[in-house]
C-alpha cells in the first residue's frame, strides 16, 4: 500500500506529493515523485525467550522523479528533483535514526559508498533517481 507525503502548510518540501511504497515494486506510472524502499538480508537473533530480533538488513531507498518532458534538460530536471527528495530523506534518517524507535539504529555509512544517481528508464518513461543505502541494525 503506498502512502502520500504532506509537508506542513505553506511550508512544502520536495517530499511533499511523494508516494510512498514499502517495496521496490511498487507501480510508479503515475506518480511524478516516487519512493520505494525495500529490506533485503539480514539475520534473526533471539533476544529474549519469546522476542526475535532483525539484525544487518540491507536497505535501498530509491528516490524517484518522472520527467515531464522529453530531451535532456527534462532529464537534468527530473534528476535535480530526484536529489532533493533523496537529500531531505536522507536528512529525516540522519535526525532520527532509530525511526522513533521502530529500530535500534540505521547506518548510511556502511560500506565505500551510501548513494548513487541517474536517469533510469521505467516502461515507457524517463526518472531522474537516487538510491540510498545503508544497514538496520548493524552489528
Amino acid at each position: 500500500a503506498a502512502v502520500t507525503a504532506a509537508a506542513p502548510p505553506n511550508q512544502p518540501t520536495a517530499l511533499t506529493g511523494a508516494v510512498v511504497f514499502s517495496s521496490t515494486r511498487g507501480v510508479v506510472s503515475d506518480q511524478i515523485k516516487t519512493i520505494r524502499i525495500q529490506t533485503f538480508g539480514g539475520f534473526l537473533s533471539p533476544q529474549t525467550a519469546s522476542a526475535l530480533k532483525e539484525q544487518n538488513n540491507d536497505f535501498v531507498i530509491q528516490c524517484l522523479a518522472k520527467t515531464e518532458d522529453v530531451g535532456l534538460e527534462a532529464e537534468q530536471s527530473a534528476q535535480s528533483l530526484a536529489d532533493q527528495i533523496g537529500k531531505e530523506v536522507f536528512a529525516l534518517l540522519m535526525s532520527n535514526p532509530t525511526l522513533s524507535g521502530a529500530v535500534c539504529d540505521i547506518d548510511l555509512f556502511d560500506g565505500d559508498e551510501n548513494f548513487d544517481r541517474m536517469v533510469i528508464d521505467i516502461g515507457a518513461n524517463k526518472y531522474g533517481s537516487f538510491y540510498l543505502y545503508g544497514k538496520i541494525n548493524p552489528v
